[in-house]
Order: C-alpha cells, then structure tokens, then sequence
C-alpha cells in the first residue's frame, strides 16, 4: 500500500467490504511504550500514514472510495490508549476524512472447560466505517488461539523491543552456528547479522525478501550487549564485530 508512489505504507491487516468499496487498515500493536509521549508520537505517526494512502487495494483500479484505521491492542491498553486518543495535540495529526476504530483483544476461557482458551477481539470506540465489521466487532469475535499457530511459527518477534538477552540468545542459537568455522571466532557486521535473521523468520507482511519481523536497532543492542560482557568486541572500522566462539562452552560467571 502507498500513501503516494514513493511513500509505501505496511499496516499489519487489510480488509475490503461493502462490494470492494471500502477498506479497513489495521495497525495491531501488542504493547504500548511506557511514556505517554512516546505512545502519542508512534500512535500519531502511523495514524497519519495510513490516513494518507492512496492506492494498493486489490480492486481493479488499486483504490477504494473510502476508508478506516482501526487500532488494535492488547486489553489492558485500551482504556490508556483511548484517553491518549483523545488528547487534542494526537487528533490533529488525524485527517479527519478517515474514520478511526478503536478494538481491543483479550485471551480468555469460555464458561465450558472443554472448549479451551479463545481470543476475543472487541470494539471499545469509534467506527470501521462498516455495518458489517462493527457488528462482528461488538458481538465478539472468537478466534482459538491454536488456530493462529501454524501459519506463525517461524514469527518469534512482536512489534515491541525484545529483551537484549533474548535477542543475544537468538543469536547464539540461530544465527552464530550457521557462519562460525570449527570453533573460530568471527567477524561479522550488523547488516550480514540483519539479513541472516530475515531470512530465517518469516516477515510479518509475508512479502518475499521484506524484513518487517526483524530491527536492526535489536539486533544492534545485543551485539553491544554482547561487547560489553566480553564475548564480542568492535573493530576499528566501526561496522563489524569480532564475535568470541559461539561453539565452546561458555562459563558465564566469567563474564560477569
């Protein structure tokens, strides 16, 4: 999708409804940052962008006559984020031609003990622009989570910073194995690292070759991580890094 010919916009689900007429863009994010300020400048970023697209619906013509944004977290952030949503200096970056939908998701166990766990995804405020969606919306949608297992198993990463240790760990289990050499120290920059991981996990848009699933800002703080407690230290260069062999046995109270 695009906001103009140069300017493409990657939202995590599309919906057309009403005959292709309409179209629903879906921004899920699985936690918010801490600071208010952060959540306002994120939140009001990708508002404005998806408020702005122009073309990539799949109709014949690339566009629909009309559509939303529809916000889509956790349920233990609804209720901050729509307070957020009402703060005038957010609403302004806001094109106020677009509609914005405000749902929310919860995993929980139905009443029957045999049915398992499901997720309900529920509207908490504002319209998709769809009779149709917004019922579906109000009366619950229910998804087992067992369901959402297979087409993401390879999708190890959420759209929130990962811990430095669990993307140091993801290194030395997935990635350092794979360029070490006989148990030899390597060498190796944060771009090889970056496009080594893309290609293991899977992007979340499913497009071939794009690396959504994966930030080089994670994948820097770890290496920097790693530095810092002995195992990797930066060349003189200032694009790669030596890595201490992943394929010895490490102590690690010597490293800290």
């Amino acid at each position: 999708m695009r906001t103009s010919p140069l300017h493409p916009a990657c939202p995590g689900v599309i919906f057309q409804c009403d005959e292709d007429r309409k179209g629903i863009v879906c921004e899920i994010k699985s936690s918010l940052p801490v600071d208010d300020k952060h959540v306002i400048k994120d939140i009001g970023n990708q508002i404005d962008k998806y408020s702005g697209i122009e073309s990539g619906w799949m109709t014949k013509s690339g566009k629909v006559a009309e559509h939303s944004t529809l916000l889509l977290v956790n349920r233990v952030e609804v209720k901050r984020l729509r307070k957020l949503l009402e703060n005038p200096p957010l609403m302004d970056s806001i094109n106020p031609h677009v509609g914005l939908c405000l749902s929310y998701w919860l995993q929980t166990r139905p009443p029957k003990p045999d049915m398992g766990d499901i997720i309900l995804i529920s509207r908490e405020s504002g319209s998709t622009g769809c009779r149709h969606v917004d019922e579906k919306l109000d009366n619950d949608i229910r998804i087992p989570p067992v369901s959402t297992v297979g087409s993401y198993e390879k999708r190890r990463f959420v759209k929130s910073d990962p811990p430095d240790l669990y993307m140091t760990d993801v290194l030395y289990r997935d990635v350092f194995p794979t360029i070490a050499a006989d148990g030899n120290d390597i060498v190796v920059s944060l771009d090889q690292l970056v496009d080594i991981l893309a290609q293991y996990y899977a992007s979340w848009s499913g497009v071939e070759n794009e690396q959504s699933q994966i930030r080089p800002r994670w994948v820097r703080h770890a290496v920097d991580t790693l530095c810092k407690i002995g195992l990797a230290k930066k060349l003189p260069d200032g694009s790669r890094y030596e890595i201490k062999s992943t394929l010895r046995q490490k102590t690690s109270k010597n490293f800290f």
